[in-house]
């Protein structure tokens, strides 16, 4: 009797290819997740950039132009960078790939609006930006469940 080839699977690979079975992974999950993170927070903060440099306008005659340059550009990296949200889901457990996008986004946002428009900052507010840091690092630590 001759060996007959394995007939095809037919049935679609759902995989994602940031599975860490995934088999042409190139690189680590944990390098990965890193950049994942990184990524997002840095959209997230240009996107806030972008809002606000929109609203920002001395001259009335720019004004509704650089209000549209600012929506326009503030949501395009916005929205894409919720792709790379969307990703860390599957590489993490949802509540520690939220608490930590979505909180670290809104913190470094924070911290480049005081820097680049120079908004002080109380005791009381850096007090928060430290709670929220403390806050990411026990969600991040606490483990998937």
């Amino acid at each position: 009797m001759r060996n007959i080839p394995p007939k095809h699977n037919i049935i679609p690979d759902t995989r994602s290819r940031f599975s860490p079975h995934y088999p042409s992974r190139v690189i680590g999950t944990p390098v990965q997740t890193l950049l994942l993170i990184l990524t997002y927070w840095a959209m997230q903060v240009i996107a806030a950039l972008a809002f606000k440099w929109g609203s920002g306008s001395v001259d009335p005659q720019y004004a509704r132009v650089r209000w549209v340059i600012g929506f326009v550009g503030g949501n395009a990296v916005g929205i894409t960078s919720i792709v790379f949200l969307m990703w860390l889901f599957e590489l993490l457990n949802v509540n520690v790939a939220y608490g930590i996008g979505v909180g670290g986004a809104f913190l470094l946002a924070q911290v480049a609006m005081a820097v680049i428009y120079r908004s002080r900052l109380s005791a009381l507010q850096y007090a928060g930006l430290a709670a929220m840091t403390v806050g990411m690092l026990l969600l991040g630590l606490g483990g998937a469940t």
